[in-house]
């Protein structure tokens, strides 16, 4: 099974997945293989990397929890072919930046106005989506967007 963990750059994907994974499932997050091919800027391939990483997980019938902030058309590709969840992490976009702000991450905090404009564009993609998510909200005291 693929869990695909969907929300804000933020907003606790990676969180949630650690929190709820059993024992042998694996956290497969482009966020972190960003840190092990730090020689390799490029979105493209750290995506193309995680698909690969998840294809041979889930050909083993190990449990992936597949973190992205929204599915691209070829993630949705693999998605399609195995037994897939979607999981929203349902949080505000101010909630998303005050976590963002609190893990301190350098090439975060240098790109924030365009981490801001990612949010919005997942934000908008999530809202027009026709994806059967889970709803798991984060949101802080009694705040709702």
């Amino acid at each position: 099974m693929i869990n695909v963990i969907c929300g804000y750059s933020g907003a606790g994907k990676t969180t949630y997945a650690i929190k709820n994974k059993n024992k042998n499932d694996v956290i497969i997050d482009a966020n972190n293989l960003k840190e092990c091919f730090q020689k390799f800027d490029n979105q493209n391939l750290i995506k193309e990397l995680q698909l690969i990483i998840t294809q041979f997980y889930i050909s083993r019938g190990i449990n992936v929890w597949y973190i992205t902030c929204f599915p691209s058309w070829e993630e949705l590709e693999l998605f399609v072919q195995y037994d897939s969840k979607f999981i929203w992490i349902n949080t505000t976009l101010e909630k998303s930046l005050k976590n963002i702000y609190s893990r301190n991450r350098n090439n975060d905090l240098e790109e924030i106005e365009k981490i801001k404009e990612f949010n919005l564009r997942v934000s908008e993609r999530y809202c027009s989506s026709k994806l059967n998510f889970k709803i798991v909200d984060v949101f802080e005291r009694d705040e709702r967007w």
